[in-house]
């Protein structure tokens, strides 16, 4: 019996507060059709501190580009904080990607 591991794939960042952040994700799937949410999320509460702005740059080619402005960076406390990336499609929920991101002054 084939096993299918759908835990998410880990991805690091790192940027310093009031820097402009910009990072392309290429799946190798066409992501037409996906709504996406990317947040960055206190690793103790898991309360949200910021979310990523998610643009499909190519939907055929499975390329998404995340953003976020130095003003919306300068707002999030120097540290280690964990981040994730949500997919939804045709009602299927699924935590594509996740990891840390380390914010220093």
């Amino acid at each position: 019996m084939a096993v299918v591991d759908q835990r998410p794939g880990y991805l690091a960042h790192a940027f310093r507060r009031g820097d402009t952040f910009t990072a392309t994700v290429d799946f190798n799937f066409d992501v037409t059709g996906y709504t996406w949410e990317a947040a960055i999320r206190s690793t103790v509460t898991g309360s949200p501190l910021e979310t990523f702005t998610v643009t499909v740059t190519n939907a055929a080619g499975g390329v998404l580009q995340l953003s976020l402005s130095a003003a919306e960076t300068g707002e999030i406390p120097a540290g280690v904080w964990g981040w994730t990336l949500v997919g939804t499609n045709a009602g299927t929920v699924r935590t594509y990607l996740s990891g840390f991101v380390e914010v220093s002054e």
